[in-house]
């Protein structure tokens, strides 16, 4: 059931985790500070869906979660990524195309020897 302050809370939470505030994520968004402002505030009460997608996709979190703060398994991209995925990710965007290249090659090269064994992920 969505639950309009949740929604709020979440929001704030993925937002202490990302470390940013309003002004940021709305840069990070390509929403307008103000309209950010509003809905954070809880003076919009009915944002569009558009928005909490943009939102969520900027907090690397699905909208399913911040509506109504569960993750969905039919969404491939609803579970959490810990801190160091998303700085991975964040900074692979950032990259050019021959950057990313090469970070890509240099995966394929190292991940045999460093691939966690089976057992050290805890199965048997």
């Amino acid at each position: 059931m969505y639950i309009h302050e949740e929604m709020l809370n979440r929001i704030k939470e993925e937002m202490r985790i990302l470390g940013v505030n309003i002004k940021e994520l709305a840069l990070k968004c390509d929403i307008p500070y103000r309209t950010l402002y509003k809905v954070i505030s809880g003076e919009t009460q009915a944002p569009s869906v558009n928005l909490i997608i943009k939102i969520a996709e900027t907090l690397n979190v699905s909208a399913d979660y911040l509506i109504f703060g569960k993750e969905f398994s039919c969404n491939p991209n609803s579970y959490k990524l810990s801190e160091q995925e998303k700085f991975l990710i964040d900074n692979f965007r950032g990259l050019n195309a021959q950057g990313q290249d090469y970070i890509l090659q240099t995966i394929d090269m190292v991940k045999d020897k460093y691939k966690k064994s089976i057992s050290s992920q805890g199965i048997a």
